[in-house]
């Protein structure tokens, strides 16, 4: 139901786009001016090579609807989707020094014929803050500071009764009855990362730029008392457990790979981090070094197709053995209705000069 939505939706946005860009060729306006009616050629906030400010605040919004009635092998009733995201992004570089940060704010909530409430599918709260020295251009040491959580309650959510039975810190166990159960509380579990190391650019393009990175710090949960899935399927029940706190000591290593292409039109982003404990408190036993090694990847592809239509995808992979044994995987496809400004289509650079 919510495919055949998404694909309404997506063909009604791209025939919009489609007949916007065809309007102004009746009216004989040049191709140039059609060009420059795009997405503006603001640089991504990562991409700094010279003195001065980069920002960009890029609100954006997708929706999608249908209703049925008395339609001969679908439900009656009405599905809603909806999804809003907030990424901000700023770059500072005077002489050797550059100062990166970045904030990535997502909420998505979808409603169906089957579940009468409203339920959330998505929900990011990321903060990143880097300083890089360029002691060569292309060489130097950084330190980096990452703030990883999610902002509002997260429930298991059924479509009938269910029987829940949770796992508690001390061993002991306890049943719950119902539809809903609340999982986590908003901004918990809470991931603070801090590290410090060297930094290398060996290459770097408008296309292609690569950017390795290898440092020693510390990574912090705060995630007592929390819940998580911990489900057998060869029983009736649905298992829970209790997540808990934890500090790790660790050497991490990191490699981005991101670029543009057609004047900023296509952005694309590959970046993986592995983080290897070499000190964990509480401590842990039964397992060897690489079981407890924390993974972080990550892709992003966006197609500005309008000033304000984007297609976008997001791909994500988290492993925290420590939280939860398993690994935590999203893939998120949107088109979606978004603005972006920035110190180019502002006029702040050039009032800065």
């Amino acid at each position: 139901m919510r495919r055949k939505t998404r694909c309404s939706t997506a063909v009604a946005a791209v025939w919009l786009a489609v007949w916007a860009g065809a309007a102004p060729a009746r009216a004989q306006v040049t191709a140039e001016q059609v060009a420059d009616d795009l997405v503006a050629d603001d640089q991504p906030a990562e991409q700094i090579s010279e003195d001065g400010l980069k920002w960009k605040v890029g609100p954006s919004f997708s929706l999608s609807f249908n209703d049925n009635r008395n339609v001969v092998g679908q439900p009656d009733g009405w599905a809603l989707n909806f999804d809003v995201a907030l990424p901000l992004s700023i770059g500072y570089r005077t002489g050797p020094h550059e100062l990166r940060a970045s904030l990535d704010t997502q909420l998505a909530y979808s409603r169906t014929p089957a579940f009468e409430d409203f339920i959330k599918s998505k929900d990011v709260f990321a903060f990143d803050a880097d300083y890089l020295f360029h002691a060569l251009e292309w060489l130097g040491p950084y330190v980096r500071f990452a703030l990883d959580t999610t902002m509002l309650h997260g429930y298991d959510e059924r479509s009938g009764e269910t029987s829940w039975v949770i796992t508690r810190a001390d061993g002991t166990t306890d049943a719950a009855l119902g539809r809903r159960l609340l999982l986590t509380d908003p901004f918990q579990p809470l991931t603070i990362t801090e590290m410090a190391g060297a930094f290398s650019r060996p290459y770097k393009s408008d296309g292609f730029t690569i950017e390795v990175r290898a440092g020693f710090g510390g990574l912090h949960t705060f995630a007592d008392d929390q819940l998580a899935l911990a489900d057998d399927d060869a029983t009736p029940e649905v298992e829970v457990k209790t997540l808990h706190s934890f500090d790790q000591a660790a050497v991490e290593v990191g490699l981005a790979m991101f670029g543009s292409f057609v004047e900023n039109k296509i952005l694309w982003r590959v970046a993986g981090d592995v983080a290897i404990p070499v000190v964990n408190r509480p401590e842990t036993t039964g397992h060897n070094i690489a079981y407890y090694t924390n993974v972080d990847l990550s892709a992003t592809l966006s197609f500005k197709l309008l000033e304000w239509l984007s297609l976008d995808y997001a791909f994500k992979v988290i492993r925290r053995p420590q939280l939860i044994d398993e690994f935590q995987i999203q893939n998120n496809l949107l088109l979606t209705l978004s603005y972006t400004w920035s110190d180019e289509n502002t006029g702040t650079a050039a009032a800065a000069e």
